[in-house]
C-alpha cells in the first residue's frame, strides 16, 4: 500500500510538471489552433452531411415507413448492391442515428486533416531536438493514424450501437457468434489498436528520442481521458435527447463535434507532452 501511495504521488507530481511545461510551450493555444484547423477543414463535409441527413430523414419519415420500402429506396440509389448487402444497410441505418454516422465522418476526416498540424505541434512541444529520420517518422505516423482512425471508429461504434449488426453485414463470417462475445471482441480490438498506435505515434513523432515505456505511459493517459470524455459525451447526448423529446439532429451533432475535437486535441497533445516530460525528467 505504501508503494502504491508513493507511485500515485509521483504520478501527480509528473502531471503537475507536465502541466507547467505545457503552459511554457503554449499547448492550449496550439491545441486550439489544431482544433480550429480541423473544424475549418470540415466545412465541405458538414454541408454534405446536413443535406444528406435532411434528405434521408425527410424520405424515411414521409414515404418510407417499412424496411422493405427503405430497401427499395437504397436499391434505386445504388442498383449494383445485392439483396444481402441492402438488408445489412437497412439494419445499419435503422439502428444507427444520423449523429453516429456524422461522428464517424468527423473522426475520419479530422484524422487526415490534423496530421500536418500535429507534426508542427509535436515539434513545438519537443524542447530538446535530436537526430530523427523525418521521412521514416512521417510514414510510420501516417500508418499509425490510419490504425487510430479504424480502431477509434470501431470503439465509438461499440460504445454507441449494437454491434450485432455486423452479423447482418457479414453473415458467413460471423454466423452463430454470440452478440456479447462480438461486442467484447470488437471493443478489445479497437482498444488495443488505439493504444498501440498512439504509443507508436508518441515514440516516432517528437523531434527527440522517447523511450517505449514513456510513450506507453503517455498513450495510457490519452486512452483514459478518451474513455472518460466519450462517457461524458454520450451521457450529455442522451440527456439532451431525453430532455428534448428524442430530438437529436445534425446541428446538435455539430456542436458536440466542436467540443469533442477540441477535447481530443488537448488530451492528445497533453499526453504527448507527458511522455516528453518523462523523457526529459
Amino acid at each position: 500500500m505504501h508503494i502504491l501511495i508513493k507511485q500515485l504521488k509521483e504520478s501527480f507530481r509528473d502531471l503537475k510538471g507536465t502541466s507547467r511545461l505545457a503552459g511554457e510551450n503554449h499547448l492550449a493555444i496550439i491545441a486550439g489552433s489544431v482544433a480550429f484547423f480541423s473544424l475549418f477543414s470540415l466545412i465541405p463535409i458538414l454541408i454534405l452531411s446536413f443535406i444528406s441527413s435532411h434528405f434521408f430523414i425527410t424520405h424515411t419519415t414521409t414515404l418510407l415507413q417499412t424496411p422493405e420500402e427503405l430497401g427499395h429506396f437504397l436499391h434505386s440509389l445504388i442498383p449494383s448492391l445485392g439483396p444481402q448487402v441492402i438488408q445489412g444497410l437497412v439494419v445499419v441505418l435503422k439502428q444507427n442515428s444520423i449523429g453516429d454516422v456524422f461522428s464517424v465522418l468527423v473522426l475520419i476526416w479530422s484524422a487526415y486533416e490534423l496530421f500536418e498540424s500535429l507534426q508542427f505541434a509535436f515539434a513545438k512541444i519537443s524542447s530538446n531536438g535530436g537526430e530523427r529520420n523525418r521521412f521514416w517518422a512521417t510514414l510510420m505516423s501516417i500508418f499509425c493514424f490510419l490504425i487510430v482512425v479504424i480502431g477509434s471508429t470501431l470503439f465509438v461504434i461499440v460504445s454507441t450501437t449494437d454491434v450485432s449488426i455486423l452479423s447482418f453485414l457479414f453473415p458467413r463470417a460471423l454466423a452463430g457468434v454470440n452478440a456479447i462475445i462480438l461486442n467484447s471482441l470488437s471493443a478489445l480490438i479497437g482498444l488495443f489498436s488505439v493504444l498501440g498506435s498512439v504509443t507508436l505515434i508518441y515514440k516516432v513523432m517528437p523531434t527527440q528520442k522517447v523511450k517505449w515505456l514513456n510513450a506507453l505511459k503517455g498513450s495510457l493517459l490519452f486512452l483514459s481521458c478518451f474513455i472518460l470524455g466519450r462517457f461524458c459525451y454520450q451521457g450529455y447526448a442522451f440527456y439532451f435527447q431525453r430532455a428534448n423529446a428524442g430530438i437529436y439532429g445534425p446541428f446538435f451533432s455539430f456542436l458536440l463535434a466542436v467540443v469533442w475535437i477540441y477535447f481530443l486535441s488537448r488530451i492528445f497533445l497533453f499526453a504527448a507532452q507527458y511522455a516528453i516530460y518523462l523523457e526529459e525528467k
